[in-house]
Parts: C-alpha cells; sequence; structure tokens
C-alpha cells in the first residue's frame, strides 16, 4: 500500500462547510487484524455518532490510515467543530500516525477564529500530557485524552455505552450532543479510504444515498 505523504485535499465546495473528522491512525496490516477478530472494535462503535453529526447538519470527514499530515490539517481548519482520532500512542503522550510518525502538541496550529469544540484523542498516553494539548486548543474546546495505556475494549466502551469511574467518564456521543445543530447546513459524509478514494456517501447535489462502509477507530479515557 503506497501511503499519502500530504493531507488529501477536500472538494472546494467542501472546505467551507463545518466539519467533524474522524481519524483512524492504524497500519493497514493491524488494521484488518483487528477486523478480522470477531472482536468489537473502534470501528462499528463510532458509527451511530458520525450518522448523528450528519443529520445534525455537519459535514462528517472519515479518514483511514491517518497521516501526520491529515491530523495537522484537520487542526489547522478553522471550520472544524470536533476531531476525534483513535490508534496507538507513545510516551510521553504523542499520537503514533499510520506513516509511523508522531505528532506532538506543538506541531498543532489552530487559525484564528476557529470553531473546534470538542476533541478526543484516543491514544495510549496523550493523557499524559494533557495540559500541553488543552493548551495548544481554543479556550472553549473541550480535551478528552487517556492516561497511561487503554485498550480497544475501553475505546468501544466510551464510544458505545461509555462509563463513569477512574478510567473513562460519560461517552462518545455526550460530547457530540455538546455540538449545535446546524439549522443552515445539509449533512454529508466523505470518506478517504486507504486508496485514496473520496466518497461522498449523500450525494450533495441528488440527495442520493450511497451505501455506507463501516469505519474503525482505537482506545480509552481517563479523568484529567
Amino acid at each position: 500500500m503506497t501511503i499519502r505523504e500530504d493531507a488529501t485535499p477536500l472538494p472546494p465546495e467542501l472546505q467551507g462547510k463545518r466539519k467533524a473528522y474522524f481519524l483512524v491512525t492504524y497500519e493497514k496490516s493491524e488494521f484488518e487484524k483487528m477486523y478480522t477478530s470477531g472482536k468489537s472494535t473502534e470501528k462499528e462503535s463510532i458509527q451511530d455518532e458520525m450518522e448523528y453529526l450528519k443529520n445534525a447538519g455537519y459535514l462528517v470527514v472519515y479518514i483511514e490510515f491517518a497521516t501526520e499530515k491529515d491530523i495537522t490539517s484537520a487542526f489547522a481548519d478553522p471550520n472544524a467543530a470536533l476531531i476525534f482520532s483513535t490508534g496507538h500512542g507513545d510516551p510521553p503522550g504523542t499520537i503514533r500516525t499510520t506513516n509511523e510518525e508522531h505528532v506532538e502538541p506543538g506541531e498543532i496550529i489552530i487559525p484564528a477564529g476557529s470553531n473546534l469544540r470538542q476533541v478526543i484523542l484516543e491514544h495510549c498516553n496523550v493523557g499524559d500530557q494533557a495540559e500541553k494539548w488543552q493548551k495548544v486548543l481554543p479556550k472553549d474546546a473541550e480535551l478528552t485524552a487517556w492516561t497511561g495505556k487503554t485498550t480497544t475494549k475501553e475505546s468501544v466502551q466510551f464510544n458505545s455505552e461509555g462509563g463513569i469511574g477512574d478510567r473513562q467518564w460519560g461517552t462518545l456521543m455526550s460530547r457530540v450532543k455538546s455540538l449545535p445543530q446546524l439549522e443552515n447546513q445539509r449533512g454529508d459524509i466523505y470518506r478517504i479510504t486507504e486508496k485514496g478514494e473520496k466518497e461522498i456517501i449523500k450525494n450533495l447535489e441528488t440527495g442520493e444515498v450511497k451505501p455506507a462502509q463501516p469505519t474503525k477507530g482505537s482506545f480509552a479515557p481517563a479523568r484529567p
């Protein structure tokens, strides 16, 4: 598989829309192994949230095998309202990407006037330096991140029924529903898959609904 070194640009007609990003940073070999294991995965557990945001008027951008550039570009999008990222993380609190690069808080650039309100980083160790991540975000943005090591089982729990305890509290859906409904924008789901193919699930012009492919994700949160 050829890894995309540059973030795939959205078509011009989509760039100005209010967005929610769902980024999956696992490598292809691990991705396939996880989803043939028969166990519940993050892939299935984020579908309801993506559909909810589409119905709330957001352009949902799902990127499979996200690279370092994909992640930094999502944060640099002034129209991003939510960024969800799932995959591996490494000490002291960095995101490990599909191309084996790492994203640190210092690499994140938030533009003036950013609409970012929810950031969920389902990666091991990222919560260990939550203060540094929070510092680069807009002051109104809520950060959810996991401390230490976490598991797919924890992630699936948070992304579905959730829980309250030392390891996690609330749900992914509770973060999603904190965003306002958009009355002046029609929602859609835009997927960038491993082949770099781009698919608008609901055609912007005709309203035709195409069969949606399920998605994937990674880990769990800890109380900051």
